[in-house]
Parts: C-alpha cells; sequence; structure tokens
C-alpha cells in the first residue's frame, strides 16, 4: 500500500475517533402526549428476550463492541467499509488481468477475427492442448469475454460483443462446415430455387446427404423448402440471403494468422 493511502486511513481512523471522544448534546426532558385529547392507553410490550447466543454472528460482534466502549463500533464500521472496498478493488483487478495469461489472449484474438470457429479448429489453430484449451474456455465464458453458440449442424465460439443476432451466428457456424457451404453456394447461385437433386449434382453428394444438410439449414431459418407435389423447392430464407452474401466471401480463404494456415472445418 501507498504512503499516501496510508496516511489518508490513519487520518480517517483518527477523526472517527475524535468525534467519538466529544461530548453529546444533552437534551432537556419534555412530554408527549396523544394529539386532540386521545387516551393512548398502557402500552403493550410485545417484544421477546432472547440469549446471547440466538443473536446473528455480526449483532453479537456489534453487541461485544458496545459492551467494551461504544467507540469500537466507529472501528467496526470502518473495516466493514474497508472490507466492501477492498472486494471491489479485487474484482476490478480480477477482470483487468483476465488477458495477462497469453493462452486466454490468444483464444480470444482468434475467436474475436474468426467468429463462430469450433473447438477443433480453435485447437488448430492455437496448438494449445484440449484439456488447456477447455479451461480457458470455460474462464472467458464465465467472466463474458466469449459466448458458445449451439446451431442445428455445429457449436462455435464468438466474441461477446453483441454484433451477431442468432441468425448470423447461424450462417457463420454453417459456412464452416465445408458441404454446408457448397450446398448454400449451389443455392444462392440460383435465381429463384432449386431441387434437391439439383443440388446433389451440383455439389456431388447423394440425396440423402443433401436432406440431412437441408434439414437443418431450415431449422436454423437459413434456408426454406416448398412443396409442389412430388417436388421440392429449396431456396434462401430473405433474411439470411444478404448475410451470406456478405460473409461468403471470407470463407472463399483458409483460415490463417500467425499461428499458420488452417483449413476450414470440412
Amino acid at each position: 500500500m501507498k504512503i499516501g493511502a496510508r496516511v489518508l486511513i490513519l487520518a480517517l481512523v483518527a477523526g472517527i475517533l475524535l468525534i467519538s471522544c466529544m461530548g453529546t448534546v444533552q437534551a432537556r426532558d419534555f412530554i408527549i402526549q396523544p394529539a386532540y385529547g386521545i387516551d393512548a392507553g398502557p402500552v403493550q410490550d410485545a417484544s421477546k428476550e432472547i440469549s446471547f447466543f440466538e443473536l446473528t454472528p455480526r449483532a453479537m460482534i456489534v453487541f461485544t463492541a458496545l459492551s467494551i466502549s461504544p467507540i469500537l463500533m466507529n472501528l467496526i464500521d470502518l473495516l466493514l467499509a474497508l472490507k466492501l472496498f477492498v472486494y471491489l478493488g479485487y474484482r476490478k483487478i480480477d477482470e483487468a488481468v483476465i488477458f495477462y495469461n497469453n493462452n486466454r489472449r490468444l483464444i480470444h484474438e482468434v475467436i474475436a477475427g474468426n467468429p463462430g470457429i469450433s473447438f477443433s479448429t480453435l485447437n488448430a489453430m492455437t496448438g494449445i492442448k484440449k484439456g488447456v484449451l477447455q479451461y480457458h474456455l470455460h474462464i472467458l465464458e464465465l467472466k463474458m469475454k466469449i459466448v458458445k453458440y449451439d446451431a442445428s449442424i455445429s457449436s462455435g465460439y464468438f466474441e461477446n460483443n453483441g454484433r451477431w443476432n442468432n441468425l448470423e451466428k447461424s450462417i457463420f457456424i454453417s459456412l464452416r462446415n465445408f458441404t454446408t457451404r457448397k450446398i448454400l453456394k449451389a443455392i444462392s447461385a440460383s435465381p429463384d430455387s432449386i431441387t434437391r437433386k439439383e443440388v446433389a449434382e451440383m455439389v456431388g453428394i447423394t440425396g440423402p446427404s443433401v436432406t440431412w444438410h437441408t434439414n437443418r439449414l431450415v431449422m436454423d431459418g437459413i434456408i426454406s423448402i416448398s412443396r409442389n407435389g412430388r417436388d421440392s423447392r429449396i431456396s434462401i430464407s430473405p433474411d439470411a440471403a444478404g448475410i451470406i452474401r456478405a460473409v461468403l466471401g471470407f470463407f472463399q480463404r483458409p483460415l490463417a494468422g500467425e499461428w499458420g494456415e488452417v483449413s476450414l472445418d470440412g
């Protein structure tokens, strides 16, 4: 503790002791009577005596201090105030030093630069062991620096800055899956809508695989499927179309940085 702070605390304690030692003003005797001549009648005492050991721990301390000297109460109030100050100061420092850890700082930087990143890709980019990575992710989530979002197809991590809504988070996570990204590109390339068979031919996967991916995209509100008899037409949802166009270019390149180049989730 710095000298200035010590002097301030000593001066505060001395001031409290001085005020405590000052004589109190003696009040003259006075009589209280009911207004308008109302007879109040005898007052019934509804209080109940309890033993010392039935008091709360705080009340025991206060009672003991008053029994010894009323001046001690001022010291107790001062200590309680200092305890609160120290606690709040610790909380402030705790928030300030969260990024002093190199691993946590690295994890946060990678997540901030790669919204929706999966655990496996985060592990590959940072090179941090899985157990250590899970621990630091947990700390960052507790401190509300990052959030984990569970989309229908997978989960991803985002910086907790309120920038992305749930639909945008789902799109980021979906575009990180190689097959889903190809499906969304195929659907986006169609001027109106596209059939499941056409998607399968363009992407090079089977019909059931297209169904598996598209069902999850429907649950997240990214695409819509309309049926006309036996034909099903797939199209991008109006709310998702602009978001996909805005971020799709980002996913045309591998994730790269000072940690080395890593492929997108496959």
